[in-house]
């Protein structure tokens, strides 16, 4: 055998024939229908997946889009509420003080309605006495009719003295010069006011409830003997002088009809 017939090929019997090609052809055909197929149906799925794909991106972008905007919003409700305790605590202190205005307002006011009340009790507090009265009566028309209206008098805030002089001329340079500083002694003095006021009252009052003067009265009745007895506070010599201390009633009586309250 020679070497040609050593190396031959052996080929199927049925490719040498035209139906054996065409066969060949048509099956090499269906396979490469099936690449394109397989080719198309790669290329769709790709195309769906870069449309899922672009799906997913832009709805993280709304997604992150949507937390920005929540952010955002909740950025600005911190900032309204922040604002809101801040006016709330801004009002609190107000209304605060406002309530402590008006609890010093009604504080001086009971302060003020219990001085006043003090002050109006001043007769009602008086323990009631028996008065003697030794003037004259007699029948209307025994005398000239008049009508009189009583002037009541109330202490002032820390006490009043009654002070009479002889001359109506002496208790008028007194009143002229209306304010005085009288000197208790050592560093301290007080000062009054004087005021003239008219008096009508009958020829003898007795009241046995009457206590003496205190120690305390008896040394100011002297401080004001002493003061409104020279010539260069405006007195002169004068005839009594009754004092009142703080929220008490005094009763006095004098024969003269012009004097300074002091």
């Amino acid at each position: 055998m020679s070497s040609d017939e050593d190396f031959s090929l052996v080929v199927d019997p049925s490719e040498e024939t035209l139906d054996g090609l065409r066969a060949l052809i048509e099956i090499e055909k269906s396979k490469h229908a099936q690449l394109l197929d397989d080719q198309a149906e790669l290329t769709h799925s790709i195309s769906e997946t870069q449309g899922l794909n672009q799906q997913f991106k832009s709805r993280a972008v709304t997604l992150q889009q949507d937390m920005d905007q929540d952010q955002d919003r909740g950025r600005d409700q911190e900032a309204q509420d922040q604002e809101r305790v801040k006016l709330m605590q801004k009002e609190e202190l107000e209304i605060r003080q406002e309530l402590d205005r008006v609890s010093a307002q009604l504080q001086e006011e009971e302060t003020t309605m219990e001085r006043l009340r003090a002050q109006a009790d001043v007769f009602s507090g008086a323990p009631e006495r028996s008065l003697v009265f030794q003037g004259v009566t007699g029948k209307p028309q025994d005398g000239v009719s008049f009508l009189m209206e009583p002037t009541v008098e109330y202490p002032m805030e820390g006490g009043t003295a009654l002070i009479t002089f002889e001359e109506a001329t002496v208790a008028q340079r007194v009143v002229s010069k209306r304010r005085h500083k009288v000197d208790l002694g050592g560093e301290f003095y007080i000062n009054v006011e004087a005021r003239a006021v008219p008096i009508t009252v009958p020829s003898s009052v007795q009241d046995p409830g009457l206590k003496p003067a205190s120690d305390g009265q008896s040394y100011s009745e002297d401080k004001l003997y002493i003061h409104f007895s020279k010539t260069r506070h405006g007195g002169e010599k004068w005839t009594s002088a009754t004092c009142s201390p703080r929220a008490e009633l005094q009763s006095s009586a004098s024969s003269r009809t012009t004097s300074p309250d002091v």
